[in-house]
């Protein structure tokens, strides 16, 4: 799956570092890494008082990635997403740059996480009885929509699009709250992924337009847009070890 995916990323035009296929001291990781006390999902147990987070915890909720992109706790607000800094905007600009969200339907209708299905659905990831319940009517963040007209290419689009319109916050069809660009002129509009005639407005969560609005990431993610060639410093998400002897540098 990991190879799947560093080829997916290559094709779309992205040159690459390298490849890394996993690590060798930690092969189970449900074992081996403190993921936090939360037993639900979107629970922040991790938290106490004035969202003073456990360490070694980081900004996040059980069952999301990073940050919840509605906001934290799902407060829609763009200049409140706990996020880091430089290597952070460069992570949401460089993910957001390619794929989508879904959130086609009621969220009630998905079925149970992966690992509590049944044996022969092990594997197949989450299973929705909201139409097909793939392709257009697939159900994941709830969130839905692409960010930018050219979702498989690799490219500046994002920051682009980020940049160029005002954002009005809506609710997806399943209820979450998200962002849609005004007045979006044609070259912009996102041609649907399974019906292609039929077009979309480009899509923005909360934690995206953080990027934006946020005094600390606006100048990070604006000097990105005109310096393409620019990089952050190396940082790796799962180092070799654990704790702070172990960290990587991020000059």
């Amino acid at each position: 799956m990991i190879l799947a995916g560093n080829c997916a990323i290559e094709s779309m035009g992205l040159k690459t570092f390298g490849f890394a296929g996993g690590r060798e001291d930690v092969w189970e990781a449900e074992e081996d890494i403190y993921w936090g006390s939360e037993a639900e999902w979107l629970g922040d147990k991790r938290y106490s008082g004035e969202r003073d987070l456990e360490n070694p915890l980081a900004a996040v909720q059980m069952g999301l990635i990073y940050v919840n992109p509605e906001g934290p706790n799902g407060n829609p607000d763009p200049v409140a997403s706990g996020h880091d800094v430089r290597e952070t905007v460069a992570l949401v600009a460089g993910g957001h740059t390619f794929g989508k969200c879904h959130g086609a339907g009621d969220p009630a209708l998905v079925g149970p996480e992966p690992e509590a299905a049944g044996l022969e659905e092990q594997g197949l990831g989450w299973k929705g009885s909201f139409g097909s319940g793939k392709g257009g009517d697939t159900i994941g963040s709830g969130i839905e929509g692409a960010w930018k007209p050219n979702p498989t290419k690799w490219d500046m689009g994002y920051l682009k699009v980020l940049f160029k319109y005002e954002w009005e916050l809506v609710k997806s069809p399943a209820g979450a709250h998200q962002w849609l660009a005004k007045d979006v002129a044609e070259e912009d509009m996102v041609v649907d992924a399974h019906d292609p005639s039929k077009k979309h407005r480009p899509m923005m969560t909360t934690a995206d337009l953080s990027l934006r609005y946020d005094p600390i990431y606006a100048p990070i993610a604006r000097r990105y847009q005109q310096n393409p060639v620019l990089r952050p410093g190396l940082v790796q998400a799962d180092p070799s070890g654990h704790g702070a002897a172990f960290a990587l540098s991020r000059s």
